[in-house]
């Protein structure tokens, strides 16, 4: 799918269809868009809308078409007519659809609500779109605006649409091939020798990030260097401060010593109190009696 949409675009950048004029050195080219869009005035959305097949225009709704015209016109070319048709498939009974300048670059894979570039109010033409126009073409004559892009490259920041309040008008894009927008540009061939080169006209808006390639191959594993030589040891640094005391030890405990020497007998202690006196002993047997 991405595949087909790149090579759409190639073409759409590159084909231009010449025409033989009526008068001499005369020859007609039919532009293709480069890019295409809508943004929104204060919109929020940080979506790309450049690959919609269409194109919404409206009070507060634009839409924006570039045409790319440094790659085949010269500066010094000489501009007869230029013509831009559009085709609308959704519109109102009736409505005039105005055309404004962009004030700044942009591209329609990157462009989106929140870095839409500034739109010029003041409006270059107008293309009034009558009733029953659905799926017919539109022109609105550019012829000024295209001479001074060709003369001004770096000014060609294409044209922006807005249809009247209350109205909303939507237009085919590029992606909509039957129905693609295009730039019918009349101009004057030079039949003279050719003239002294024209100076580096200015760099272009930068095109959409294309896929990113294969990985290639990896490359071989270099030697191994040399070792370096060792480094001088550096200074001995200061003392740190002395750590914390740690756990007690839970080792195992050692056997018992042997007895010590008996020490000199301590002196007398005092004589203790008498004590209760006990109870009276048992009689004893009666004596003999002694003789006369």
């Amino acid at each position: 799918m991405r595949l087909a949409w790149l090579r759409w675009k190639s073409i759409a950048l590159l084909i231009l269809l010449a025409i033989p004029g009526r008068a001499a050195g005369e020859s007609t080219a039919v532009v293709f868009p480069s890019d295409d869009t809508w943004i929104r005035q204060g919109g929020q959305s940080s979506q790309p809308r450049g690959r919609k097949k269409q194109m919404v225009t409206a009070a507060t709704r634009f839409g924006l078409v570039k045409f790319d015209l440094i790659s085949f016109l010269p500066t010094s070319t000489s501009i007869r007519s230029a013509t831009l048709q559009m085709v609308p498939i959704k519109m109102p009974p009736k409505e005039t659809i105005w055309l404004l300048a962009v004030g700044g670059s942009w591209s329609e894979a990157q462009t989106t609500d929140l870095n839409a570039p500034p739109i010029v109010m003041t409006p270059l033409g107008a293309m009034d779109v009558p009733p029953h126009a659905n799926q017919r073409s539109l022109d609105a004559d550019v012829t000024d605006v295209v001479r001074k892009w060709v003369a001004n490259p770096s000014e060609n920041n294409g044209l922006a649409l807005k249809a009247e309040a209350g109205q909303t008008v939507i237009f085919a894009t590029k992606e909509n091939v039957p129905r693609t927008p295009r730039l019918i540009v009349v101009f004057e061939e030079s039949s003279g020798g050719g003239g002294p080169t024209g100076g580096t006209g200015a760099t272009g808006a930068t095109g959409p990030t294309g896929p990113t390639g294969a990985t290639g191959a990896a490359g071989a594993t270099g030697t191994t260097g040399a070792t370096g030589t060792t480094g001088a040891s550096g200074v001995v640094g200061p003392t740190g401060a002395q750590g914390p005391t740690g756990p007690p030890g839970s080792g195992i405990a050692g056997p018992t010593g042997a007895t010590g020497a008996w020490g000199p007998s301590g002196p007398t202690g005092p004589t203790g109190v008498t004590g209760t006196a006990g109870p009276p002993g048992l009689l004893g047997p009666t004596g003999a009696t002694p003789g006369p």
